[in-house]
């Protein structure tokens, strides 16, 4: 035999089987020799096994497909059930096959279907189908709209009542801003959303102004002036275009200057006794935010009265004008006097320019009923346009510009308050009027393009 170590001794030749002559250089077998039969090379199963439940593992050194260095043989299972509409494979944990759907583009807003030859199509389901709600917003109800899932399909205020906003100023408080008087709050004709609403997406906040004078857009120059001369500061402040009397169009307005306190501030003349500096309110339109989510549903600490920070509008529409500023420091107290422009040759009344906002109307007796028509008023009421007196004009502040530059959160509600001054400023301390409106910022996006 091949595989013995053959030896003489004094009994005789001796035949001893050797297992290492006989190592086929695979390892799934268990090599031994036999000294009747020579080398045998027993099967190994086990140890040729990969884990993997979807092949069938075993040893035959004899397979063309053997791995050359351990002899094993492992063949996949084959899971086919001959349908060309189903992607077949196998469970490599329990070995099971499976066969799934393949025209399913896993869009519940879709119906999926497959040929004979297995050339998938897909058909939007009905406008308005229910979808499934992801962003957990309690403000929207999800609908499949063009064969997608809209988060922000319709509002639901019955699940996210938001309260309606009130002034709620004057009042006598620690803080004099508390107590300072709007006196003309008349130019401020009415405003856009009333009350409280959800802030649904291209949401805009917007106050329609008219009066005989053109609304002041801000302070444009401030001159000090001292016993040792004057200094002046100019600030840009956006042009009227060159026909006023159909109304200007004007995005991102530049309004003079925003500072709140010192000599240059773009403040008017209002002041509270023993609080000299205090009282005196931005002269541009402004917007005032204040965050009212649960449990703070009745703060105003962004508003002016509360030390607010202003936001200029996004776009202004319609006539305006600037304010030139004198501080006289010769004199004691300082004296402050503001100057207004000279308002536009030409009148626009409500004409208020390209992209403007269409001024709401209101019933003729009760100013506060928002109308469309005459029927919206009942009874003998029409419905009418705002007051007008000359000169016309619209600032507004876009909701998704505040959401993107982060001053609004997705998922809070906000006190908006907004104040605006007229163009003659002759009272004490300024013309101006403010109101307030709550929203809700919506939560997540519309999930669609």
């Amino acid at each position: 035999m091949a595989c013995t170590t053959d030896t003489c001794t004094a009994q005789g030749c001796q035949h001893s089987p050797n297992n290492g002559a006989c190592d086929d250089g695979f390892s799934c077998t268990t090599d031994t020799c036999d000294a009747v039969n020579g080398c045998q090379h027993g099967r190994n199963d086990a140890a040729c096994s990969d884990s993997n439940a979807c092949t069938d593992d075993g040893c035959d050194p004899s397979n063309t497909l053997h791995d050359p260095t351990t002899g094993c043989v492992n063949t996949t299972r084959t899971c086919s059930d001959s349908d060309p509409c189903t992607n077949d494979s196998c469970d490599p944990a329990t070995g099971n096959c499976m066969h799934t759907a393949k025209c399913n583009d896993n869009n519940e807003c879709t119906n999926d279907f497959c040929d004979a030859a297995g050339t998938c199509s897909h058909t939007n389901v009905a406008d308005g189908s229910p979808c499934t709600d992801t962003d957990g917003d309690a403000c929207t109800t999800p609908a499949c709209q063009a064969g997608c899932c809209n988060q922000r399909a319709s509002v639901n205020t019955t699940s996210c009542p938001i309260t309606n906003c009130s002034i709620m100023y004057p009042f006598s408080s620690s803080d004099p801003r508390t107590n300072v008087t709007f006196n003309e709050s008349e130019v401020l004709r009415t405003f856009n959303p009333m009350g409280g609403v959800p802030a649904t997406p291209g949401l805009t906040i917007k106050l329609w102004y008219n009066d005989e004078h053109a609304m002041v857009l801000g302070v444009s120059k401030v001159s000090v002036k001292t016993s040792s001369g004057s200094t002046t500061t100019n600030y840009p402040l956006s042009s009227l275009c060159a026909t006023p009397g159909t109304g200007c169009a004007q995005p991102n307005p530049q309004v003079g200057t925003t500072a709140l306190n010192g000599d240059q501030s773009g403040t008017d003349t209002n002041a509270c006794t023993g609080f000299p500096d205090l009282c005196d309110r931005p002269i541009f339109p402004s917007l005032f935010v204040t965050d009212i989510t649960d449990p703070n549903q009745t703060s105003k600490a962004g508003d002016w009265q509360s030390g607010g920070t202003p936001i200029p509008p996004s776009a202004v529409f319609g006539s305006w004008k600037s304010v030139t500023k004198l501080i006289d420091k010769t004199k004691n107290p300082p004296a402050v006097t503001l100057t207004t422009a000279a308002d536009p040759g030409t009148k626009n009344h409500w004409n208020l320019g390209p992209g403007s906002d269409p001024v709401p109307k209101h019933c003729s007796v009760s100013l506060g009923t928002a109308c469309k028509v005459n029927a919206d008023c009942g009874g003998t009421q029409t419905c009418v346009q705002p007051a007008d007196e000359g000169y016309g004009a619209e600032a507004r502040w876009g909701v998704d510009d505040l959401v993107g530059n982060g001053t609004l959160i997705a998922g809070h509600s906000y006190r908006l308050e907004f104040m605006v001054h007229d163009g003659d400023q002759n009272k004490s301390g300024g013309d101006v009027g403010e109101n307030c409106v709550n929203i809700r910022i919506l939560t997540g996006s519309s999930s669609c393009p």
